[in-house]
Formats: C-alpha cells, sequence, structure tokens
C-alpha cells in the first residue's frame, strides 16, 4: 500500500454526485478508494464507507464479518429514519454519519485510537 490508507467505497448508484463528493472527500482526508469490483487484493481496507439505502447493510454484515477489526462507516444522504439507523449499527456498521462528515468522523477514530494505544495500553 505504500504507506497510503485505503478505504472501500460500496455505494447502491455507482454515477451519483454524493458518490463523487465522498470520494473526493475521502482522498483529502488521505485515502485511496476501493471499489468492490476492483478492490486490492489480498489487503484489508483501513476504511469501509456504505453509501446508500438500506440494501447496502447486507455488505456492512458482510463486510463486518470478514474483516470484523476495520471500522465501517455509513453514510446517509439526507435525515435517516430511526429505523435505518438501528438496522445500520445492528448489521455491524461503527458509526453512521451524515455522507459530507465521513471524512471528519475517520479522522477523529484515528485519534481516538491513538490516544488509546498509550504505554502499556491494548486497543
Amino acid at each position: 500500500m505504500g504507506g497510503r490508507r485505503s478505504a472501500l467505497l460500496i455505494a447502491s448508484k455507482p454515477a451519483s454526485k454524493r458518490r463523487a463528493a465522498l470520494v473526493r472527500s475521502l482522498g483529502r482526508a488521505g485515502f485511496r478508494v476501493l471499489t468492490p469490483d476492483q478492490p486490492e487484493h489480498g489487503v484489508a481496507p483501513d476504511l469501509v464507507v456504505a453509501l446508500g439505502p438500506r440494501t447496502v447493510l447486507v455488505e456492512v454484515k458482510l463486510m463486518r464479518a470478514v474483516a470484523p477489526h476495520v471500522p465501517i462507516f455509513v453514510a446517509w444522504l439526507d435525515r435517516p429514519e430511526e429505523r435505518f439507523l438501528t438496522e445500520a449499527y445492528a448489521a455491524g456498521a461503527t458509526s453512521v454519519v451524515p455522507v459530507e462528515h465521513v471524512d471528519l468522523a475517520w479522522k477523529n477514530l484515528l485519534r481516538v485510537l491513538s490516544e488509546a494505544k498509550g504505554p502499556g495500553t491494548a486497543v
């Protein structure tokens, strides 16, 4: 990977404006964006971002099973229904965030994890 972090983007509509904005946002945060049709073979991503309706939650559940230690952010577009939030967390989402704040959420997670990795502390 050459030291650059990778994010696997699972999106229900591959050619949407929101998806393009999310790819740019992840790029600014230092991520190389991978998609399910062209993943980096043999390497788990540093982050999974799922964008779309409840149908993407099936893939969230699958990613949680195959990569249990990888943070999974489910990005919502508009105000989500409570049922969507509940189902996203039940599927294994680390966080459910507005699409425009995924990069900030990941930076906050990195900060928390690095603070928790103090001397003699296991994460």
